[in-house]
């Protein structure tokens, strides 16, 4: 079970941990009512230090099965009492024992949860710092590139500060600790990671921009993928002033909507020539059982098989463009053969 850390130190379990060991022969001795007596004050502060842990984690479900069995000792503990107060101190004892036996196995619980959150500290320090390490590699290549990432110095050093805070603490056991210097860690994360997003703007723009241009100078060599693509063209010009005026957000959104369509339109134009491909061959193989010879007419359906997969390969590569045109290739076969 993962739990939160508790702040609390081996020195308040040890009151749940230790159960003195009584035999037989001392109780026949008389000191029944001494040892009933001082179980039961063991009882008591075993539960209300195990208490006192999980009233800490109030709300924490991976808590509440602990919770439902510490009220069971709870109510052993009350029986106990009642014994006590009754003179029935060989049952006060027995109950006691029951009760402490519960508490010892919770309390044995939340200390393996802790060792728990120990070694989960361990590994968000690690991945805290692996994370950190490609941040300096990235400032380090904008500053190449003469990006301003001046402001950028300070806050990387803090950051491996945080790291080496959190580290430092989980080696000695401080699982509460380390976790409070992750989660700083990763707030300063994030902001040096927007500070980078902010450095790299231009950049981000200027890609944006000659991808776009790409995309549409291809369009515009091909002909026939000029005609099938202008609801695409129209959006790419568009995001292409998007970009222009520095809505880079809005701008990609529209070209990965304008790519979305194209890859539609071509899964459709594949199906429709696949369907057709099937209906000729068919076809042929009827008029191929009468007789005659259409062995033309098969290395055509052969040629327009393999453009029709070539066109698939490019589509699947992201290849729009020469897939519209291998598809146009097929068309125009297709058509010499219908």
């Amino acid at each position: 079970m993962v739990v939160k850390a508790a702040a609390i130190t081996t020195l308040i379990l040890l009151a749940a941990l230790t159960v003195p060991q009584l035999t037989l022969t001392e109780a026949e001795a008389g000191g029944v009512k001494n040892s009933a007596y001082a179980l039961n004050q063991i009882l008591e502060r075993a539960i209300k230090n195990v208490q006192t842990v999980l009233n800490e984690e109030e709300g924490n479900k991976a808590y509440e099965a602990l919770k439902t069995r510490l009220e069971e000792a709870e109510t052993l503990a009350e029986r106990a009492q009642k014994a006590l107060n009754e003179g029935a101190y060989q049952d006060a004892l027995n109950i006691s024992l029951k009760a402490l036996n519960i508490v010892k196995s919770i309390a044995a619980e939340i200390k393996e949860s802790e060792e728990e959150q120990i070694v989960a500290a361990s590994h968000s320090t690690l991945r805290m710092n692996a994370i950190l390490c490609n941040l300096k590699n990235l400032t380090d290549s904008a500053a190449v590139k003469g990006y301003n990432v001046s402001n950028l110095s300070e806050k990387l050093e803090a950051v491996s500060k945080l790291v080496e805070e959190a580290r430092s603490l989980s080696a000695k056991g401080d699982a509460l600790g380390a976790g409070r210097r992750v989660a700083e860690t990763k707030i300063m994360l994030g902001h040096l990671v927007s500070s980078l997003s902010q450095a790299y703007a231009k950049e981000k723009i200027k890609l944006a921009e000659e991808y776009v241009n790409k995309i549409l100078t291809r369009i515009s060599g091909a002909e026939d993928a000029k005609s099938r693509f202008k609801e695409q063209i129209e959006e790419l010009n568009s995001s292409k002033r998007q970009i222009q005026a520095g809505n880079l957000s809005i701008a990609i959104k529209r070209v990965n909507e304008a790519m979305k369509r194209m890859e539609k339109n071509l899964n459709e134009e594949i199906k429709e020539l696949s369907d057709e491909l099937l209906t000729l061959e068919k076809r042929l193989n009827v008029i191929k059982a009468r007789g005659v010879n259409i062995e033309r007419e098969e290395k055509m359906l052969q040629e327009v098989s393999k453009l029709v997969e070539q066109a698939k390969a490019f589509l699947e590569k992201g290849d729009y463009i020469t897939a519209r045109m291998k598809l146009a290739e097929a068309e125009d076969v297709l058509e010499r053969l219908r």
